[in-house]
């Protein structure tokens, strides 16, 4: 319930398109790549590959190409953070900002 909180606070309130919502034992990072979505929120415990990332925080992941000369990193960094309206209006800010400047 308090994630739908959330979600409709981003939706209504700051200019977000909710894309999709997984079901219950979907993997929601698959779902969040099909959706080609900016953001993936899940509750606490998730399924899946979204699970084991926030299983261990801290978690980099290496992506080599087939030819094995060249790969790309992401390092992820789990940060805890109240979810009041200025804090979501950041996150709202940052994702409409980095998805406008990716086209």
């Amino acid at each position: 319930m308090l994630g739908d909180i959330v979600v409709q606070l981003l939706a209504e309130s700051f200019d977000v398109e909710i894309v999709g919502q997984s079901k219950a034992g979907d993997d929601a990072l698959d779902d969040a790549r099909a959706q080609h979505a900016d953001l993936l929120i899940i509750r606490e415990g998730g399924c899946g590959a979204a699970r084991t990332i926030f299983e261990q925080p801290g978690l980099n992941i290496l992506s080599i190409d087939n030819d094995g000369r060249e790969g790309a990193v992401v390092r992820l960094a789990q940060e805890r953070l109240m979810l009041d309206r200025d804090r979501l209006r950041a996150i709202a800010t940052a994702i409409v900002g980095d998805a406008g400047g990716a086209a």
